[in-house]
């Protein structure tokens, strides 16, 4: 029917999709609404990590300024790491890989366990 309204140039054809349907409106989208609540969703989880992006240096410059200071009495033992809003975990990768380094250096055998939390789901 909608080509039968196209190729008759009529513009407005929600109404005659409404009679023929016998509903109070109609969708002649091809997209159902499930797919655009999941582009929705998808945008939005986008723009949530975008806006809460660290670039890598500056996790790098934190790692170093957590670590370096200190380097000096890192012992053989376990570290507990926490980030109390890790998002993706990026933070938390980078510093077990800046104290796993530094004890390395210093001829240190540590393990570190790596702890997080995040209040947004999406993330």
């Amino acid at each position: 029917m909608k080509q039968q309204l196209d190729s008759a140039g009529i513009a407005n054809q929600n109404a005659a999709f409404c009679q023929v349907s016998g509903e109070a409106f109609f969708n002649s989208s091809p997209f159902t609404l499930k797919d655009l609540k999941n582009r929705v969703n998808f945008q939005q989880l986008k723009a949530d990590s975008e806006a809460y992006l660290i670039p890598l240096d500056v996790v790098n410059l934190m790692a170093d300024l957590i670590f370096l200071p200190i380097a000096g009495q890192i012992e053989s033992e376990t570290y507990l790491l926490y980030d109390a809003a890790c998002g993706t975990g990026g933070m938390l990768t980078v510093a077990e890989e800046r104290l796993q380094k530094l004890a390395e250096d210093s001829g240190k055998e540590v393990s570190i366990h790596l702890y997080g939390q995040e209040m947004q789901p999406a993330t």
